[in-house]
């Protein structure tokens, strides 16, 4: 009767999905969607070329870069149509690398609960064999006690 009592307590009641399993796939989907968002706006971005003349406003027509080559001191001025387009990307960056997190810490989560679902199926097994044993011991001690009463 113990037996039954200790696993009893250790039983979880669940009705329907477990909440982390739910948030897991929430965030799972979150990112995929922004992922998915991203890569169409910068998408369109990159094939009308009217939505590229607001990122051309950004940059000044003044921009230099500066590098040293060999000693010498070489000034680059790159074309504002140039530096539009580097904007886009920086931003497909930012929004791929969100989508990123949300999609790794739903796969973590996801997979934390099913490393739980072993470890918890490991320790009933392990419960199992050690009553398999205790079982075992008492049917040799009931069956020694029946010899020597014989």
């Amino acid at each position: 009767m113990a037996y039954e009592d200790r696993y009893d307590e250790e039983r979880e009641q669940h009705i329907g999905p477990a909440p982390s399993k739910v948030l897991a796939f929430v965030l799972i989907a979150a990112g995929v969607v922004i992922a998915l968002w991203s890569f169409f706006q910068v998408y369109t971005i990159f094939t009308d070329p009217e939505e590229l003349t607001v990122f051309q406003q950004l940059v000044s027509d003044e921009v230099t870069f500066k590098m040293t080559i060999d000693g010498d001191e070489v000034r680059v001025e790159p074309a504002p149509e140039v530096l539009a387009y580097i904007i886009p990307l920086l931003l497909l960056a930012v929004a791929v690398s969100v989508a990123r997190l949300f999609i790794t810490g739903g796969v973590n989560l996801y997979h934390g609960n099913l490393r739980k679902l072993t470890l918890k199926i490991s320790n009933m097994e392990s419960g199992l064999e050690q009553h398999k044993t205790d079982m075992r011991n008492r049917f040799d001690e009931l069956k020694e006690t029946f010899r020597t009463n014989r």
